[in-house]
């Protein structure tokens, strides 16, 4: 399971809060490094979050182009197939 960029940014600005408060030296530096870590892994799901979003909104698009299409020739498939084209399938791209 991959975690969303708003829970990587709550907890990287847990762990900055956390180190500005902290009396030890040693605590401070775990939760500076543990804010690093959270703001990297933040970036990251930012960039899967833009892909699943672009991947999301192109198969929507094919979806859309294929039945039109098949209305357009007059297809022999069933109404029913048709009308599934219409629904936006996103557990296949989430």
């Amino acid at each position: 399971m991959n975690p969303s960029s708003a829970l990587c940014r709550a907890q990287e600005m847990h762990h900055r809060i956390r180190a500005q408060g902290a009396l030890l030296a040693n605590v401070r530096t775990i939760d500076e490094k543990a804010a690093l870590a959270w703001g990297a892994e933040a970036l990251v799901a930012e960039k899967r979050e833009r892909r699943q979003d672009r991947t999301i909104a192109i198969a929507a698009k094919l979806r859309e182009r294929k039945r039109l299409s098949l209305e357009q020739r007059g297809s022999s498939l069933p109404r029913i197939a048709i009308e599934a084209l219409k629904i936006d399938d996103i557990a296949r791209f989430g």
